[in-house]
């Protein structure tokens, strides 16, 4: 029997025969190595995902490999291999990693507080936390972890549609199903919504009054996706969010702070900061302009001798936030430059019989996840990689 390419495989195919004029035609530009990243991508990218598929829990979670010294946040890292095969094209009814995405969705909508708030204000018995995406067992995750859980649940309802067992023809249980998503994802949102500080942003756990940029960036995405899908979401909330963004912004050299005021900045923070101002509909400004040249100066792929620097924290979460900047920034020549270079980084670092990554405190699941993410973007199978 003829094995047929998968979805990915495909989709790389295809690609790689559209850019090639594309990037032929651009100043400086190869058009051969464009080419080359998108197979590669779609290779590595399939290596890691058959390699994330193997570490699933029988709930459906995901964490540490086993014996593993890392730092556990289940909550969090289940979100992220989630977005990862969504990211590799498939979904909660079809696709190579379907079950991985159903067992993985499943467990999130296990794991989210149910109890809707009784009253405006809430109690001390916890109502107000209704919504929230939190595992007594998980202490790191906290409202990083509700964010990609949020993105997560937001992105697998988006294709719903698109599933032959979901939608409006698929019988009954298959509505219920999708009505049952919906709800956790309306309530997923207002959490979002009641717990954003005064200041405009977001902090480790909801309600704190306080607030720092890697938070408040992910909020962002997360209610940008749930809106993209039809949930209403409070515009106040946004344009207070982004104001936060956009103070974060340090104007002599457009790099982004940790926190207001705080002189902590970082290359991680402000890839993130520019990928999430370009979600909130920011392509084209001085804030951006800013953003982007302070992304190419202390970027370790576009600058190789920064690749060990003290500077270079959070790679995984770096190249990942940084992937979405570059890809819908005008110039495409930054895009074809940074991608084929984050291909070979990526195809060099896989563990060549497992398909796994090293190199992140989260450990081997989450370093494989986010590098997948970063591989799948140009094949937009993700509503929020999509132009």
């Amino acid at each position: 029997m003829t094995r047929r390419p998968s979805t990915l495989a495909r989709a790389c195919a295809v690609l790689a025969l559209c850019a090639a004029p594309a990037a032929a035609a651009e100043e400086g530009a190869r058009a051969g190595d464009f080419d080359e990243a998108l197979a590669a991508a779609g290779r590595v990218a399939e290596k890691g995902l058959a390699y994330l598929a193997t570490q699933q829990n029988e709930d459906g979670s995901f964490s540490v490999e086993r014996g593993e010294e890392a730092t556990q946040a289940p909550l969090a890292v289940t979100a992220i291999a989630a977005l990862a095969f969504m990211g590799g094209g498939s979904t909660l009814g079809r696709g190579a990693h379907a079950e991985a995405v159903q067992g993985a969705i499943e467990f999130l909508l296990a794991h989210q507080v149910d109890r809707p708030p009784q009253g405006e204000g809430g109690d001390a018995t916890g109502e107000m936390r209704y919504g929230y995406f939190s595992l007594e067992s998980d202490p790191n995750s906290r409202m990083h972890g509700h964010g990609f859980a949020t993105l997560a649940v937001a992105q697998a309802y988006g294709t719903l549609d698109v599933d032959p067992g979901f939608g409006e023809s698929a019988g009954p249980k298959a509505r219920a199903d999708k009505e049952r998503v919906r709800r956790a994802l309306v309530a997923a949102v207002r959490l979002i919504e009641r717990s954003q500080s005064l200041q405009g942003g977001w902090y480790y756990n909801p309600y704190e009054d306080d607030h720092e940029g890697s938070m408040t960036v992910l909020m962002i995405q997360a209610l940008r996706a749930a809106r993209d899908v039809g949930v209403d979401v409070d515009k106040g909330v946004i344009d207070r969010a982004v104001r936060y963004i956009h103070k974060s912004q340090r104007p002599e050299d457009g790099a982004f702070r940790y926190h207001l005021n705080s002189p902590v900045v970082s290359y991680a923070l402000t890839a993130a900061a520019v990928a999430t101002l370009n979600a909130a509909g920011n392509y084209d400004s001085e804030v951006i302009d800013r953003g982007i040249a302070y992304m190419e100066r202390h970027d370790p792929l576009l600058n190789p001798d920064l690749q060990f620097s003290g500077e270079q924290s959070f790679p995984c979460y770096a190249r990942l936030y940084a992937a979405q900047a570059y890809h819908v920034h005008r110039d495409p020549r930054l895009w074809h430059e940074w991608y084929a270079r984050a291909v070979r980084f990526l195809e060099g670092r896989q563990h060549r019989e497992k398909g796994c990554f090293d190199g992140d405190q989260y450990g081997r699941v989450y370093a494989t996840a986010m590098s997948c993410l970063v591989l799948e973007l140009p094949f937009q199978y993700l509503p929020i990689f999509q132009k």
